[in-house]
């Protein structure tokens, strides 16, 4: 119950510190006169910040909606549906608050679960992939009569820990090939974010949630909304990026 309530208290502080990073955001605004405003345009500027601050706030809710926790299970194909982060671990936070941020959870979505971040995934998932796919055809399964086939190959008998799991990409691709994978992380938001896409809760709203393409589950989300671009042009820091699970 204790750590319940912690990681409770800690997804409330997220959103909490959110509210407060778009009024810090937006209070240079606030500092100019009527006329500097208007010659800026400044009110176009705040009801456009202020549309992609709440944007992300939608995705962030519907995803972090559940309890917490820092460890996930990923069947295999086929072996049922992600288990929720199980509450039979400890919940803490400690050292994590910049990491558990609003922030860094929509960075790791995009880096994760969007097409703008394949590169940075090709260049650390595939190495791992091979590794452990070079693991388990150096291991003989061993598997008794009564276990169905579908558990007897040597993926299926390869048990996979993801530290630092993060967003959970990689973690459910090493479940896709087979393997049993348990996934963890020090920000018990970040890998219910995970959970909550992988278990498609962006797909039940995704309406409301500014889906983009026609795709089920896929939501726009704003990363770089807190970039240092002024408070003046802010147009490169307001392009959307469309996260989804695939």
């Amino acid at each position: 119950a204790a750590d319940a309530a912690a990681a409770s208290q800690s997804v409330s502080a997220l959103f909490s510190e959110h509210d407060r990073e778009l009024r810090d955001l937006l209070e240079p605004l606030a500092t100019l006169t009527a006329a500097e405003q208007e010659a800026i345009g400044s009110a176009a500027t705040a009801e456009a910040v202020g549309r992609a601050w709440e944007a992300n706030d939608a995705v962030l809710r519907t995803l972090l909606a559940g309890r917490l926790s820092p460890t996930m299970a990923l069947p295999a194909p086929g072996a049922g549906a992600a288990a929720p982060p199980s509450s039979d671990q400890a919940a803490g936070e400690s050292g994590a608050a910049g990491y558990a941020s609003a922030a860094a959870v929509i960075a790791h979505l995009v880096r994760d679960w969007s097409d703008e971040g394949a590169f940075s995934r090709m260049r650390t998932h595939p190495p791992v992939l091979r590794a452990l796919a070079a693991l388990a055809r150096s291991r003989r399964p061993t598997c008794a009569s009564s276990r169905p086939r579908s558990n007897c190959s040597a993926a299926a008998q390869l048990r996979v820990l993801v530290p630092g799991a993060g967003a959970g990409r990689l973690a459910w691709e090493a479940a896709q090939r087979g393997y049993r994978v348990e996934a963890n992380d020090a920000s018990s938001a970040m890998l219910r974010a995970a959970h909550g896409l992988i278990s498609g809760r962006l797909g039940s709203t995704s309406r409301n949630l500014g889906s983009t393409s026609g795709g089920v589950g896929v939501a726009e989300v704003f990363p770089r909304v807190r970039c240092a671009g002024g408070a003046v042009d802010r147009s490169a820091c307001l392009r959307p990026v469309a996260v989804g699970f695939p």
